[in-house]
């Protein structure tokens, strides 16, 4: 059965080989970029592009340019492919300073540390004050020269660099200004297609914005390694406890730690974007009209009362009736979904660095028999379940770098899982 399709991202505009271009058309096709050492065609997303209108919630920002008007991208020079020679290495719970150094020391190449961090954006949302935006954080120099855009390290300096995406839901172009909960504002610089800075929301240099005591990289881009292999083994010993990943491509196209699920920035032009207040530790609560427009209670055979996204819940029902009709029923437990398990549950992830929010925030995961599948341990689902989840769209967690064999994260069919 094919999976119920959701309108899900907006089209990327096509890059020139100049090292400025200019952003006329909306709602494109997919850009001849690349990733790493292979420089593969980045696939095109098998989604239709939803209308950009009222696609977010309304963030202070100021358009002095507006999209209306022709906002600057920053195009990789030559033959348009994004970070050539640069290989991606990630591990739960990210880097700290003294691990980036010791690779450092062991490769031939650059090492570009590169944070994650959920920056509060203002809201103009009574009572609900906060947007939380993925923004990229990283040394400005080193972050360009990864990418191949040499030009891109004096706009993250300068201000903030936009997605495409990103800049339709601030309705905001280059010109206007980012404002943010701790009262001060940032220009927006430029407006590039989302893969120049890893699918990232936003992306500043080190120092314009602040990171979390104790913030971790999340993941490195690496330069000089003949091969991933050779490359991993030099990881492997630098930080021989550590559990990492080495990849010259990622399955979602995105040079970044987030590899095979969703983007922030996609998830969010799925499944809505929400402001927000803290409610407690890595808790907050969204607010009411975004979960009025966005979620959905049903009672679903094999699981009970579920309340989910919206978009999914007919996908999520549809794999249910499957595991029925095939008499796989017993494959799931009830109880175990309902006093441990469930879709909904706005949180911080767990395993990820930089306060990044969970895809429970957006009712767009579920968690099936969780108490035989704990965080971090040994998968054990049966691979049928696997198998007929997939098919609906929902990826595993079990495949995780993190094992999570309880977690079903739904993905539709862009990415491969």
């Amino acid at each position: 059965m094919v999976p119920e399709r959701v309108a899900r991202r907006l089209g990327i505009p096509v890059l020139t080989v100049a090292t400025v271009a200019v952003l006329i058309t909306r709602c494109a096709g997919s850009p001849p970029v690349a990733t790493g050492h292979a420089a593969a065609a980045v696939p095109t997303a098998s989604r239709t592009a939803p209308a950009c209108a009222g696609c977010g919630p309304t963030a202070q920002t100021t358009a002095t340019s507006g999209l209306a008007g022709k906002p600057d991208v920053v195009a990789p020079p030559g033959s348009g492919v994004l970070f050539a020679g640069r290989d991606l290495i990630y591990a739960t719970h990210g880097f700290s300073t003294a691990e980036v150094a010791a690779l450092a020391r062991r490769v031939p190449g650059p090492v570009t540390a590169v944070f994650s961090s959920e920056q509060m954006v203002a809201s103009r949302v009574a009572g609900f004050p906060d947007i939380a935006v993925d923004t990229l954080i990283a040394d400005p120099v080193s972050y360009a020269a990864a990418v191949g855009v040499p030009d891109l390290a004096g706009l993250l300096r300068a201000g903030v660099v936009l997605a495409t995406g990103e800049a339709q839901l601030r309705k905001v172009g280059v010109g206007g200004r980012i404002a943010y909960t701790d009262g001060t504002s940032l220009p927006v610089t430029a407006v590039v297609d989302a893969h120049e800075i890893g699918g990232h929301e936003m992306a500043t240099a080190l120092g314009v914005r602040p990171l979390a005591s104790g913030a971790t990289a999340g993941y490195l881009l690496v330069g000089g390694a003949s091969t991933v292999a050779a490359l991993t083994t030099v990881a492997h010993a630098v930080w021989p406890t550590r559990t990492i990943r080495v990849k010259d491509h990622t399955a979602n196209g995105y040079m970044s730690g987030a590899d095979t699920v969703l983007t922030q920035l996609q998830t969010k032009l799925d499944f809505g974007e929400f402001t927000s207040r803290p409610a407690g530790v890595d808790t907050f609560v969204p607010d009411p009209a975004w979960i009025k427009n966005h979620l959905t209670s049903r009672r679903i055979v094999q699981l009970g009362d579920v309340t989910c996204n919206t978009a999914i819940i007919n996908d999520l029902t549809a794999a249910m009736q499957e595991v029925t009709a095939r008499g796989l029923g017993g494959l799931i437990d009830t109880a175990d979904f309902q006093y441990e398990g469930g879709c909904w549950n706005p949180r911080a992830a767990r395993a990820i660095s930089g306060g990044t929010l969970s895809i429970h925030s957006w009712g767009a995961a579920i968690d099936i028999n969780v108490k035989n599948n704990p965080l971090g341990g040994a998968p054990h689902q049966d691979p049928r379940l696997v198998a007929i989840m997939a098919a609906h769209g929902f990826a595993w967690g079990g495949r995780f770098l993190r094992p999570d064999g309880g977690h079903f994260q739904w993905v539709g069919d862009s990415i491969p899982h």
